[in-house]
């Protein structure tokens, strides 16, 4: 039997509190209800379906489970391809429903494949031919509603041309504010107010908020920070504020093992006295001891760089203020340089996603698309990130930035989360 088998059969036959138990049935009617396509989900025994429950409730009393279950993938799936470590593992916990909606936009068509909404962001997975105009597309106004009514929202939209020519998307839609667990989401094209698709959307998958209830103040800024809450895509961190506007400053969110999150996004709404900041980090599987938030604002000025070629050493470059980057191994095979390195300090995510390369002349690479670090399992803060088309190492330099951050010490809290 293979080894994912048999932690399957191990967890499955393990008893289960009632509580879960009922989470579980009630997860498999709701299958029932909405059947997977085969073409782009090959899970199909039930034991699986149990599984998946039974992680999402329970995750923290097998981490072996976890990352046997996240081995799992969706063939062909726009959220697979593109997504963030959130969207992805929404889809790997099977919350994301196949869907087939076909838009034409100004003689342009493109169509929504997936769908996937777990109470934080919406998120529309679309596919589109190889002759799809993406700078005609993006001057398009889309606007969106939910049963009718106007939706403010925020978000991007990675888009990607794929090997084979055509072309694909994610829009996320950050909603500023609540939406019902069902609704029917319209997508409006603002030229001529027509209707292209409606799309009915449920929520999935479960989310644990917990209460933070902490108020700060420094220099007239006060700050209320209200809710902590782990959604299957995201982490989110909610609080209202005084006398200031959040956009200028940066946060910092990290767990008792000192774990930085990495950010994913932010929005920010403003009242007549106050306003309200929604700040989004990766999703955690298990609920922290505690978390500490702490603001930030600052800057890379100048950078640190040392010769991309290998010597069999690791190579340690300063960050400022920040902290060090150590170049721990490189691998370079097929004009692919594969960097695997660690960093040290008070400015973690910013430390490991500020790396680049450069020729000698001090001119920038710019890969056709973004490198993105992958965090090292067993690691906190060692990663790996690939540089596709990389042809001389002779002639490349690794680059990082040299931060000075200013944390805001007086607006830092920490919340035990357990208590």
């Amino acid at each position: 039997m293979e080894k994912w088998e048999q932690e399957l059969t191990k967890q499955v036959n393990r008893a289960l509190p009632e509580q879960i138990d009922q989470r579980i049935q009630s997860t498999l009617n709701q299958l029932k209800r909405k059947p997977v396509h085969k073409s782009r989900l090959r899970m199909g025994i039930a034991a699986a379906a149990v599984a998946l429950t039974y992680m999402v409730s329970m995750s923290y009393l097998s981490p072996t489970f976890i990352d046997v279950l996240k081995s799992f993938q969706h063939d062909n799936s726009v959220f697979e391809t593109l997504g963030d470590e959130g969207v992805k593992r929404g889809s790997r916990l099977g919350l994301a429903v196949e869907a087939e909606h076909q838009l034409q936009i100004d003689g342009q068509v493109l169509t929504i494949t997936e769908v996937l909404y777990d109470g934080a962001n919406i998120y529309l997975g679309w596919e589109a031919s190889s002759s799809f105009d993406i700078e005609k597309y993006q001057k398009e106004r889309i606007s969106y509603t939910v049963n009718g009514e106007s939706l403010e929202y925020g978000g991007g939209e990675p888009i990607e041309r794929l090997n084979d020519g055509t072309y694909a998307g994610i829009k996320s839609i950050n909603p500023r504010n609540e939406l019902p667990d069902s609704f029917m989401l319209s997508i409006v094209y603002q030229e001529t107010k027509q209707i292209l698709a409606e799309i009915p959307v449920e929520r999935r998958g479960e989310s644990y908020p917990l209460a933070i209830d902490k108020s700060v103040s420094w220099n007239h800024i006060e700050i209320d920070y209200e809710r902590f809450t782990l959604f299957p895509t995201t982490t989110e961190l909610v609080f209202k504020h005084r006398n200031t506007d959040s956009a200028f400053w940066n946060i910092q969110l990290y767990d008792e093992r000192g774990r930085v999150l990495k950010p994913l996004s932010h929005s920010s709404r403003a009242f007549k006295k106050t306003g309200e900041s929604k700040y989004y980090f990766e999703p955690i599987d298990t609920i922290p001891k505690t978390i500490t938030i702490k603001p930030y604002v600052g800057s890379a000025t100048s950078a640190t760089k040392v010769s991309a070629e290998w010597m069999g050493q690791p190579k340690t470059l300063s960050q400022g203020s920040a902290g060090t980057m150590t170049i721990l191994d490189q691998e370079y095979e097929q004009n692919r340089l594969t960097l695997t390195y660690e960093v040290s300090g008070e400015h973690l995510y910013d430390q490991v996603n500020d790396i680049w390369l450069e020729e000698k002349s001090g001119e920038r690479i710019y890969p056709q698309k973004r490198p993105e670090p992958v965090r090292i399992q067993g690691y906190d803060n060692r990663y790996q990130m690939t540089f596709p088309d990389i042809n001389n190492l002779a002639d490349l330099n690794i680059c990082t930035g040299q931060y000075n951050p200013y944390f805001l010490e007086e607006l830092e809290v920490t919340v035990d989360l357990q208590s």
